[in-house]
């Protein structure tokens, strides 16, 4: 005779270890989703026009402060960029030409410029 496991009415259990890991792998991808939506929320791109340009060096940028199209200011520490000395960024200021700043949010809460380029 075979059993009939229709009539059951218990319903199968996971062994512990089973339930630990299920949860220990919800666990994990909550975490991962939270810090890739940091992330995104941390790095960003804004076009402004310049307002202040700070000079490490003839060739390197100490700090750069742009005004975005919503009239919200946007002060970056700066670096060395191909093409964009701080007597460019002068010349952009004096001309009335935005640019376009890609930057990285630091721990410190300073945003770090990773890139300049014409607005």
């Amino acid at each position: 005779m075979t059993p009939n496991y229709a009539s059951s009415t218990s319903k199968p259990q996971l062994p512990s270890a089973a339930l630990w890991l299920v949860a220990a792998t919800a666990a994990l991808a909550a975490f991962l989703a939270h810090a890739a939506c940091s992330q995104v929320e941390r790095d960003g791109e804004v076009v402004g026009l310049v307002v202040e340009v700070e000079a490490r060096t003839i060739t390197e940028i100490e700090s750069l402060t742009i005004v975005s199209d919503d009239d919200r200011a946007w002060k970056f520490t700066g670096g060395q960029f191909p093409g964009f000395t701080p007597s460019h960024l002068e010349e952009h200021q004096a001309l009335g030409e935005p640019v376009r700043v890609s930057y990285v949010l630091e721990e410190d809460g300073t945003k770090r410029i990773v890139k300049i380029e014409d607005g």
